[in-house]
């Protein structure tokens, strides 16, 4: 029974969503869906504009107007270039070679062979038989008299007999034995070794070298001798004197025009009623076209 009114409340609920959904589509005023009222009138702002005016303005101009003239005397300095010819003598330095002969000691290098004794040590082995004498040992059988016991009771009580025993015993012999030794001997051998000899041989040798030579040579110079030279000329002097005149110019200058002009709403996006943007005109220009 529960799950029964359970279902009938959800079903009751999604058809009030539905009911409500298609509500909100529709005029708030007029209630028909596609609004049959007609559009507000629009709305006005107040808005600064520059407007741009051409004035009258006065200008200060300052003429120089000539009054009178003078003529005077204006001293010029040139400078002029006499030309001066002189005779000099300057020095030519010239480049000779000269032969001599100068003798020279250049090194000659000259190898013998020279027979060179030197001494090694070589080893050497002989074998000698050398003579030992060592003890030998050696078993003999001896007869010992020995005192025999009694027969009955086990005491020494009984005769003498004898008995045989071995004997070990140690003899002296000689033993011949062969020994390795070896010895160094110092022989005198000889080699043959280059020896270098150095010797200084003189030879004579022609060879150019420069040598310097000055001569005076004669020689015409041309100078060029600065002269002052003045000359008088006449100057005329003008002598001025300012004038102040007022000229009329015409100036472009901006004033500011209070203008009421309409204000123009941004355009509303397709299914998007005015409550859901906003009811004052300063709404729809805060609101970027294309946003909600």
């Amino acid at each position: 029974m529960s799950a029964y009114l359970r279902c009938s409340w959800l079903a009751a609920v999604v058809f009030s969503v539905l009911l409500t959904s298609e509500a909100a589509l529709a005029c708030h005023v007029c209630k028909q869906t596609p609004c049959v009222m007609a559009p507000p009138a629009p709305a006005l702002e107040c808005v600064t504009e520059m407007v741009p005016v051409t004035v009258m303005k006065t200008r200060t101009r300052v003429d120089l107007v000539p009054v009178c003239t003078k003529t005077v005397s204006e001293t010029k300095i040139d400078i002029e270039y006499d030309e001066q010819f002189h005779e000099v003598c300057r020095p030519v330095y010239d480049t000779i070679f000269e032969t001599r002969c100068t003798t020279v000691c250049r090194p000659l290098c000259e190898t013998t062979m020279v027979c060179q004794p030197y001494t090694i040590c070589r080893p050497v082995t002989t074998c000698r038989q050398v003579t030992e004498y060592c003890l030998k040992p050696f078993t003999e059988l001896v007869t010992v008299p020995v005192k025999a016991k009694c027969g009955l009771c086990g005491h020494k009580g009984g005769g003498c007999t004898c008995r045989t025993l071995a004997r070990t015993c140690y003899k002296c012999v000689r033993v011949v034995r062969e020994v390795t030794e070896t010895h160094m001997v110092t022989e005198v051998q000889t080699r043959m070794v280059p020896m270098v000899h150095w010797r200084m041989v003189p030879e004579q040798r022609i060879e150019k070298y420069p040598v310097t030579v000055c001569r005076m040579v004669n020689e015409t110079v041309r100078v060029r001798v600065p002269r002052l030279v003045f000359s008088c000329k006449p100057k005329t002097l003008v002598y001025k004197t300012a004038v102040l005149s007022c000229d009329e110019i015409p100036v472009t200058v901006y004033r500011p025009v209070m203008k009421m002009v309409p204000v123009v709403s941004a355009t509303l996006p397709s299914g998007t009623s005015e409550v859901e943007v906003g009811s004052t005109p300063q709404a729809h220009l805060e609101t970027p076209p294309g946003k909600p």
